[in-house]
């Protein structure tokens, strides 16, 4: 959940990762022309006596939604909508960076550049049967 101050960089964030740009975003200048909606909606619930420990055995998605406030409060996120002229209402944009994300990034030609090796990561994905 942004800030007042920090509104328009998470928007922005948000709307790259989300795969939204149609073309390339070359300097800080692209980035500030990205149009920032001048209103955000939340949905959601103000839980009181809330124990953090709740959200231990949760995914990372269900998690998210849960901001803990002093005092054993929580607020739980359901929706956030975002609006220009506080008519239309659309959901802000995903921040996780997609399939159609990582393609965005990857045709920009600095994805072809190189350089000193920097790091070497393997990493194994297993999935997992969940039962509950």
């Amino acid at each position: 959940m942004p800030s007042p101050a920090g509104w328009p960089a998470e928007y922005r964030t948000r709307w790259v990762a989300a795969g939204r740009p149609t073309d390339f975003l070359n300097s800080a200048d692209d980035v500030l022309a990205i149009q920032v909606p001048a209103h955000l909606r939340l949905s959601g619930e103000l839980l009181s006596s809330f124990d953090p420990r709740s959200l231990q055995d949760r995914d990372d998605q269900t998690a998210s939604q849960f901001h803990l406030l002093p005092e054993g409060q929580a607020l739980r996120l359901r929706e956030q909508d975002v609006s220009f002229d506080g008519q239309r209402w659309e959901p802000l944009p995903a921040a996780g960076l997609g399939e159609k994300g990582v393609q965005y990034l990857m045709q920009h030609p600095i994805a072809r550049e190189r350089g000193a090796l920097q790091a070497t990561y393997q990493v194994t994905h297993h999935r997992e049967a969940w039962s509950r």
